[in-house]
Parts: C-alpha cells; structure tokens; sequence
C-alpha cells in the first residue's frame, strides 16, 4: 500500500502563523485534516523583530495541527515578503555556433544561469524566479527549445529579491523548533494558488492582498506573474487610525472596526457604538467612523493603483482586481475599489478545496491553502525528474558533448 502523502505549509503573517496540514483526494481536491493557528507580534513590515518568539508561536501553532490531524510534521514550505520585495526584468542571450546543430540542454541552462547573474546589493538574494519563456530567432513564448533548430536563444526572466536576513531568519524560526523546511517561496505565489484560476491569469488579473502591515500587488497576464510589488500599509495602520482618532486602545478599535460598520451601510445621523473602555461607557457616532473607514480605503487604493501603473502592464490584466486578506473583507470596500480601479472587482474565495477540519475563509487561510498546494507541486516535480533521471542524465551528458564540439571543433 502506497504510504499517504502530506503536505504541511506555514504562512507566517504578520499578525498570525497558520498552519494547514493537507493532502491530495481522489478527485484532485486538498483536504486539509490539521489546522493551527496562533496570534502573534514579532513581525514588523516584514522584519522579524524577536526570533525566539516568533519560533514559539510558530511551535505552537503547528502543534495544533499535529494535534488535530494525528500527524507529525517533519518538514513544511513557508512563505515569505517584506516591503522591499523587487521584481527585476532580466534576460540572456547566446549564440548558437553552428547553424546545423539543435538546441541543447545545455544551452538553455546556460542561458538562463546567465540571466540570473545579475549584480544586487549583498543584502538582497534572489528569492523566486518566474521564467517568462525562451526566444529562438525572434519566435517569443517558446517553453522548452531544447531539440530544434535556431542560431539564437534567448531567457527572459523575472527575478524576485528580498532581503537575505529575511529569509534566513524565517528559517532559523522554523528549525528551532525541530522542523525542517521543505522550501520557500515569495507570498504572492502560494495565494495566486488558492484564488486565482489558470485562465484569470492567462488573461490577465490583479491580485491584491491586503495583510496587517503589508498589502502586496501581483499581476498576472499570459499565464505568468509579470509584476510584484509591496506597499508597506494594511488594516494595521487603519486600526491604528481608529485608536488615535476616537482614542481608544488598539484591541478595542480593532474590535469596533471589525464588527461594528460597514463601509456601505446607510446610517442615521443619532447611530452610535457604545463602548465600555475602562470601565467607563464611551459613545461613537457610526457615521464618523464611517467616514474615516472610507477616507482610508480609498486612500490605499488610490496608492496600490499608483503602483500598479508603474508596471506598464496594469491595463492588460482584463479580468480585473481580485481582493484578498484580512482588509478585504469589510462591506463595501470591493465596491470602494472599483470606482478607484476602474475595472470588476471581486472578493477571492479559495477554489479546489475538499473537506477541512474547520471552515476555511479565503482572507485568513489563502496563502496557508496556497502553501500547500505549491508543496504538492514542488513534490510532482520532483517525482518527475526522478522518474526522468536517467534518461535526463544521458541527454545532458549527450548535450555537453555536443557544445563541447561547437565550441572548439
């Protein structure tokens, strides 16, 4: 009998770790059988600000879902993004020395190894490479050219740096507590996963997760992740607006931000909140908090469309704006965003899920569900290049005698 696989991913937030126990159904659906998840603060925009904690919290956090699933995690994908995350265009191209000869394995490694030798600063790595494609004579979108014939060959990539204490931090926070880490991937990427079809982003979609201190812009055309960038803003700072303007502690504007109003209710001018803080009976009026809430959405939209026009390419995501994170959520903020954006605007929801130990909202657990599909990928590759191996071994051999030849012969 086959030995069941499973896949656990950690997305480490901001404010939450949470950890998502999954495996593979018969009908090509992810149950999730273990889940845990643990408030916490020792991130700050994407920096850790306490190590040991932040590897208690992601301990406790995973020994939920050992708990609930009865499984015992060895290993797990985390994500990971500050607000220095860069997406850096970059590309290669070489010459293919006689005419009479095909394409290479080796040639295409070469070329792409070329691409990414790029100069960026010692702090930074490149920490996820979206390949957007070869070129051979002028003939773009070409996936494997390995085996035809062409005199040039060209690799575009787009190349994603963070901050290496970042990742290596992430890291250390995770094996601490006696778990390995099976890979790391940018955030944006295992969120894509859980809410966004093959064809959205073929044909072109906005992904925007707003998070407690970070909102990350994705956009995705043909298929591909063409443009990233990270704002440092999120529902955080809107809290904190709350608290400083109606002075209030921040678990309490938290609190009154989340379950007291909606951004497109119609409130009468006598509407109020009344709040016990301190033991002593505090009264807001609905409409002005109302009208901040307002202010602050439409402010950050105006600034993640801002960023999204850098791209060049935000007028090509045709299918429009997909929202997701805990600032999403709130009523009417979709509605806020399409007079912003111009285009539909919708609320993601997590797709190819099967059962779950618990219900599963896309604005808390889509990065999480995303890790662990992008596991079962990275697992699919792996067992393919494996079953691959020898006669992949043989080719590249066969492929290196071949450029050996061209170049010296």
């Amino acid at each position: 009998m086959a030995k069941e696989r499973i896949v656990t991913g950690i997305d480490i937030g901001a404010s939450k770790i949470r950890c998502l126990i999954g495996k593979k159904n018969n009908q090509g659906k992810f149950d999730i059988i273990g889940c845990g998840v643990i408030p916490h603060n020792y991130i700050k925009k994407g920096a850790v600000a306490d190590l040991k904690g932040l590897s208690d919290a992601i301990g406790k956090a995973v020994y939920k879902a050992e708990d609930e699933s009865g499984k015992k995690v060895q290993s797990a994908y985390i994500n990971a993004a500050d607000q220095h995350t860069e997406g850096i265009w970059s590309n290669s191209e070489i010459v293919i020395s006689d005419r009479d000869s095909e394409i290479t394995r080796f040639d295409t490694e070469k070329v792409t190894k070329d691409a990414k030798s790029i100069s960026i600063p010692y702090e930074r790595e490149i920490f996820y490479t979206v390949h957007n494609g070869y070129t051979v004579d002028d003939e773009k979108g070409i996936v494997d050219p390995a085996g035809t014939f062409g005199f040039k060959l060209r690799a575009d990539l787009y190349l994603i740096t963070v901050k290496a204490a970042l990742i290596e931090n992430l890291k250390k926070a995770v094996l601490q507590t006696g778990i390995s880490v099976a890979g790391t991937v940018i955030s944006s990427v295992p969120t894509s996963l859980s809410c966004l079809s093959q064809h959205e982003k073929k044909i072109g979609t906005v992904l925007i997760d707003m998070g407690a201190d970070l909102t990350e812009i994705s956009i995705y055309t043909e298929g591909l992740l063409r443009y990233i960038k990270i704002l440092p803003t999120g529902g955080n700072e809107m809290t904190d607006k709350i608290s400083h303007q109606f002075r209030l502690p921040l678990e309490v504007a938290e609190k009154v931000k989340t379950e007291e109003i909606a951004l497109d209710e119609e409130y009468a001018d006598d509407d109020k909140i009344i709040l016990k803080v301190d033991s002593r009976q505090r009264v807001i009026y609905k409409k002005e908090l109302q009208a901040l809430l307002q202010d602050l959405y439409k402010n950050m939209f105006i600034s993640i469309k801002e960023a999204a026009n850098k791209s060049g390419i935000f007028r090509d995501a045709s299918n429009g704006v997909v929202l997701t994170g805990g600032a999403s959520v709130m009523e009417g903020a979709a509605e806020i965003a399409e007079i912003e954006f111009g285009c539909p605007v919708r609320v993601g929801h997590i797709t190819q899920l099967g059962t779950s130990s618990q219900p599963l909202v896309a604005h808390i657990f889509a990065t999480a569900v995303g890790l662990v599909k992008y596991g079962f990928k990275e697992a699919e590759k792996r067992k393919n290049i494996i079953e691959k191996g020898t006669k992949n071994a043989f080719a590249s051999i066969i492929d290196y005698a071949r450029s050996l030849y061209r170049e010296y012969f």
